[in-house]
């Protein structure tokens, strides 16, 4: 018997009088536990929904056909909820909520507020409360909108602040940081690598990746980043790159810092170069998309050098007497010069060639449709003057133009079959609750599936994506044709097309 069933029996079995007004007063009761449609369930929240007037008339209702004559022991299912939460001091809403139904405890569509209420009220779960995923208390509004947030304990809550602090500023000062690195300092302790590891991916502007050695690399694309920094100072020089070369420059000046966090290769900076928000990708060129920031004095003097010599490569030597000539000190030019965000260095120790960046540049035109998208779903998310939920609605009519635009039949990515696109939908790799922005921003990160299965099977879970190949996971209480429709398209390779995007979409 589910929540709602069973709240609503016990209710009317513990309340013989004022008959007339008992169903209304149980809609209150569920209401305010989360089991209505209010958003926000709070005392004045129901009472504005059911025109009481007053909180204080909710609040007495709520205790005189509740609180008052049922207990835990009675409405036994709070136990197990109390059993599923105390389980750990830290849960993600969402992975609450697959518990619930596979234990079989709450099907009902219950707001998690509503729950928490519920709970508390019978005294169970006290130190717990409901965060955002940035460790702010969450406003109506929040609750409204938002897909993912945290319960935990009021403890692990101040010191999981700390350090998810703590660890969001390294890349401020590394550019590019291994979160394996920070456990292995002992950095965090309050939470485990995984559950970290998500919380930063569902950060608004992180930027994440889990390269092919299973290493998880992070930053956050704001204005205390070192890289965002050198790619507004290199937007003096040039908007286009080629990436190579800039994957080089940025390389070299993260190699050039103290990193006891870890080195990203140029292969793991030219990833992020290629779907970071601030860039797109066209003829092997990067393209900037940041505003010029001020240069330094002696950034200045630098560039003036490289634009007023003739010739195009200069030794070290050549740069360093023309610095000493304004005065600048020995240890400062060592230091600008080869920390140098648009100065492109080649050769080896003592052999040395310095050219400026823009001897790199080309004028190019995105004209890529991948790119084109991509930019459409970044610049969707610089808009700040409407609600997460028109951005979702605009985010998903923009991923379906991708996949459907100017067509009338494709093939299911997972059963290959060919449907009308009325038949299809777009469906996200990995979970939209579970991705950061630059997985939202990427086309790639949905595909085609079909509504005649494909779709229920691999949202439940019942067909997942390893190694390219659908993987069956048949269940117990599965009907012989349900087992049968799982053992039709397992083992099936998905094209190529469909396996674009980041390897751990389908994780």
């Amino acid at each position: 018997m589910q929540l709602k069933e069973r709240m609503t029996n016990l209710i009317y079995s513990k309340n013989n009088r004022n008959l007339a007004t008992l169903d209304r007063d149980i809609e209150i009761v569920l209401s305010y536990f989360g089991l209505g449609n209010i958003s926000y369930p709070s005392f004045q929240s129901v009472a504005d929904q059911y025109d009481m007037g007053s909180r204080q008339r909710v609040k007495q209702i709520i205790e005189q056909k509740f609180t008052s004559k049922i207990s835990a022991m009675e409405l036994d299912v709070v136990l197990t909820i109390q059993e599923i939460i105390e389980s750990n001091k830290i849960h993600f809403i969402s992975d609450l909520s697959t518990e619930f139904i596979r234990r079989n405890v709450i099907n009902d569509d219950i707001n998690i507020k509503g729950l928490l209420n519920l709970i508390q009220s019978m005294g169970i779960c006290k130190d717990y409360e409901i965060l955002n995923l940035d460790l702010t208390k969450p406003s109506k509004y929040d609750l409204e909108i938002q897909e993912e947030f945290l319960m935990l304990t009021d403890l692990k809550s101040m010191e999981l602040n700390q350090e998810f602090k703590r660890v969001k500023t390294y890349p401020g000062k590394y550019g590019m940081c291994r979160l394996g690195k920070i456990f292995e300092l002992g950095e965090v302790q309050s939470v485990d690598f995984e559950t970290m590891k998500r919380l930063i991916a569902l950060s608004p502007d992180s930027w994440t990746l889990q390269d092919d050695d299973g290493v998880f690399w992070y930053l956050f694309e704001n204005k205390d980043n070192v890289i965002i920094n050198s790619l507004e100072k290199l937007a003096n020089v040039a908007t286009n790159i080629e990436i190579k070369k800039l994957s080089n420059m940025i390389s070299r000046l993260l190699r050039r810092r103290s990193l006891p966090l870890g080195t990203p290769s140029e292969v793991i900076v030219e990833k992020y170069l290629t779907n970071s928000k601030f860039t797109s990708i066209s003829e092997h060129y990067v393209s900037i998309d940041v505003k010029p920031t001020e240069l330094l004095r002696i950034e200045k003097d630098i560039l003036n050098y490289f634009q007023t010599e003739e010739g195009e490569y200069f030794t070290y030597n050549q740069i360093r007497n023309y610095l000493l000539s304004l005065n600048y000190s020995n240890s400062y030019i060592v230091k600008e010069v080869f920390n140098s965000p648009f100065i492109y260095v080649e050769g080896e120790m003592k052999n040395y060639k310095f050219s400026l960046a823009s001897r790199y540049s080309k004028n190019i035109k995105v004209e890529n449709e991948y790119e084109l998208f991509k930019r459409r779903l970044k610049n969707l998310y610089g808009i700040t003057d409407q609600t997460s939920d028109a951005k979702r609605r605009r985010e998903q009519h923009i991923l379906s133009e991708w996949l459907f635009e100017g067509k009338t039949h494709l093939k299911c990515a997972i059963c290959g079959k060919l449907f009308s696109v009325k038949s299809l939908v777009t469906a996200h790799k990995k979970k939209r609750s579970l991705c950061s922005e630059n997985e939202r921003t990427d086309p790639n990160i949905v595909m085609p599936l079909c509504l005649f299965g494909c779709d229920y099977l691999y949202e439940n879970r019942l067909i997942t994506i390893v190694n390219g190949m659908t993987e069956a996971n048949i269940i117990e209480n599965l009907t012989q044709e349900e087992k049968d429709r799982l053992n039709a398209i397992q083992g099936l390779r998905l094209q190529e097309e469909w396996l674009k995007g980041s390897i751990d979409y389908f994780s």
